[in-house]
């Protein structure tokens, strides 16, 4: 539910804060005071284009923030902003655009920069704007898909038949593909021998070129680490003056001291420690000197790595990245060899993916037709009381019967082209609603619409623009209560100039524009009871009020409350 409003230098309105509760909430003016300035400042937040022009003569910038407690669209909002990496609103949810004349316009979710594609994305779930606009999406053929898919609870349906779709189009394009290999198989599999053969016959090991990068260091300094190996050998345990010789007198020495003196004993222990740690490293050294390679593996190996190190330049990576492509290679090369088969495998895929995918939009498209046999029949009801008994709502179905059609027409929406048709007047068949429709009976047919989509509807807040085009007397009256019963438990924001309309408010605001020296400014205020009086009797009899029409405007207030 929208809960707070805030505009700020937007065309005439120079400071506005608006708190709005749920119910109908209504908004009433004289001509020209500024009225759908508001609905155009909520635009913005919904994604509208922006241009500098609105922002007021004078200002630098303007901004319009919207706060939201978040109803029905809680759950995807909150998907939507994890999905952006922005943290969980819990109950309120903060929109704010602002445009600058010198400085790129900036969008924010709760204070958190963000794009305007995601603001879009985030007020979907939230508010429904209604005006002349929206209400040429009526004429629209996949608004009507819609609006059929709500009313019948066919959303799910149409989701399946949105996999089975995928699903057959992955498998025609794995078809395709089959297809324009063919063209060059025999030279594809020659090649592909070529290269398996290739890696095969080398024979790799994983690990096997750091282990041979290894060994070559070893093989090209043969002589200096065999150098190595004899100093530390002599220097441990081979000559004379050995450090295994010399810890060997220390020893002897200490152990007749030690049957002198308890101290020197003590150190014998550790000194034998020693002597054992020079033999084993004496033997280590010895084992480490007969291990070291002959020189003449050197150019095998020299060879062998260089090899390897062609066959990583040429295919990348390493050697688990080579014995990867050999497996593709390998598998790739099954598939060619096994074409037929491969082929008839693709072929009954793709064929059983379409079939599945058929059956599913056949049926999607039966449960819409009758769906909206429902739905117009609900619907009828609605438009009797708008002053339009007469109106006649059929659903056309055009539904491609030949195979080669159905594959080119079935989409994720289903197959057959559906439009809602219409006639208001009897003895005329009913036609597309562009063609004949007016925008009084658009807005009426919108209304007619919402309301019996009202518990399918997870929109909390409606915004009408306009509602009340070509309406008067009985049936504005009516339009009141229909739009009173539709806030019922919801948020509705209507701009009227009805008093039929804006009698049955829960919420009543005046618009009005003041004119201080040079500067032209629209004002919003929350009316009082009394005031509610005065607003409704204008709206009855204009400038000029009476005794009689502010009487008038009582019992209208009066009436609406009357169940």
């Amino acid at each position: 539910m929208l809960s707070h409003l805030s505009v700020r230098n937007f065309t005439l309105i120079d400071h506005l804060e608006l708190p709005l509760r749920p119910g109908l909430t209504v908004l009433s003016g004289e001509t020209g005071a500024g009225k759908s300035i508001l609905f155009d400042a909520l635009g913005l937040l919904f994604g509208a284009r922006a241009s500098t022009d609105t922002i007021r003569a004078g200002a630098d910038e303007a901004f319009v923030q919207a706060e939201f407690l978040l109803g029905r669209g809680a759950a995807p909002v909150r998907h939507i902003l994890d999905e952006a990496g922005l943290p969980d609103p819990e109950d309120t949810l903060l929109l704010r655009r602002t445009l600058h004349r010198s400085a790129p316009n900036r969008v924010f979710v709760n204070d958190t920069p963000a794009t305007v594609s995601l603001l879009q994305r985030l007020v979907a779930p939230l508010v429904e704007m209604l005006g002349q606009h929206q209400h040429l999406a009526l004429l629209r053929p996949e608004v009507h898909r819609d609006l059929l898919d709500a009313f019948g609870g066919l959303v799910p349906l149409r989701d399946e038949l949105s996999r089975a779709v995928d699903l057959w189009h992955e498998a025609r394009r794995n078809l395709d593909g089959l297809r324009s290999a063919a063209e060059g198989r025999e030279q594809r599999l020659d090649y592909l021998s070529f290269q398996i053969r290739e890696i095969e016959e080398l024979a790799i090991q994983p690990g096997e070129f750091d282990a041979l990068d290894a060994q070559l260091r070893r093989a090209r300094n043969l002589e200096k680490l065999r150098d190595a190996a004899r100093t530390t050998s002599g220097a441990l345990h081979d000559r004379n003056d050995s450090a295994t010789d010399a810890v060997g007198v220390a020893l002897a020495a200490l152990q007749k001291a030690a049957s002198l003196d308890p101290d020197a004993a003590a150190l014998v222990p550790r000194l034998e420690e020693v002597r054992v740690l020079l033999d084993d490293l004496a033997h280590d050294v010895q084992a480490w000197a007969g291990d070291l390679v002959s020189a003449d593996d050197l150019d095998t190996m020299e060879s062998r790595h260089e090899n390897l190190r062609r066959a990583f330049r040429r295919f990348g990576g390493d050697e688990d990245t080579l014995l990867a492509r050999l497996d593709e290679m390998r598998e790739e090369a099954a598939t060619l060899e096994n074409y037929g088969g491969s082929l008839e495998d693709a072929m009954a895929r793709e064929a059983d993916c379409f079939r599945t995918a058929l059956d599913t939009a056949l049926d999607l498209d039966r449960q819409r037709a009758a769906a909206a046999e429902r739905f117009f029949a609900q619907v009828a009801h609605l438009l009797d009381d708008l002053a339009m008994p007469h109106t006649r709502l059929s659903l056309q179905v055009n539904l491609p019967d030949e195979p080669e059609r159905q594959r080119r027409k079935l989409s994720r929406h289903g197959l057959a082209d559906i439009e809602i048709l219409f006639s208001a007047n009897p003895g005329e068949p009913p036609r597309p609603l562009g063609r004949i429709a007016s925008g009084g009976e658009l807005s009426r047919l919108m209304l007619a619409f919402k309301t019996v989509l009202f518990e399918q509807d997870p929109v909390d807040t409606y915004v009408f623009d306009e509602i009340d085009t070509g309406l008067g007397g009985a049936v504005a009256e009516v339009v009141g209560r229909m739009l009173a019963s539709l806030a019922d438990g919801r948020q509705v924001l209507c701009i009227t100039h009805l008093p039929q309309i804006a009698s049955f408010a829960d919420q009543h605001f005046q618009v009005s524009k003041h004119v201080d020296g040079d500067r032209t400014t629209s004002r919003i205020v929350l009316l009082s009871d009394e005031a509610r009086e005065e607003e409704i009797a204008r709206m009855l009899g204009g400038r000029k009020l009476t005794d009689a029409t502010r009487a008038h405007a009582r019992d209208m207030l009066r009436l609406a409350r009357t169940p």
